[in-house]
């Protein structure tokens, strides 16, 4: 993810509930994003990152998918 500035507010209860599954933290510091800022044991991210997430969770995706094809 690029250089953001601004506060972040994304949750990964927020990424979630867009998704439809869970993440972890540990997950998402796997695809690169580790977060902007805990807040009450919270981990926030950038709302201009959710396309970059959700771009990065489909390339964990098709990795498996042709790994499992292989």
């Amino acid at each position: 993810p690029a250089e953001r500035t601004g506060t972040p507010t994304l949750k990964l209860g927020d990424i979630h509930e867009r998704l439809g599954f869970s993440l972890t933290a540990e997950f998402m510091k796997g695809l690169g994003f580790t977060p902007a800022a805990i807040e009450r044991r919270s981990c926030l991210f950038h709302e201009a990152d959710f396309g970059l997430i959700c771009a990065a969770l489909v390339r964990h995706i098709e990795a498996l998918q042709s790994k499992a094809a292989a």
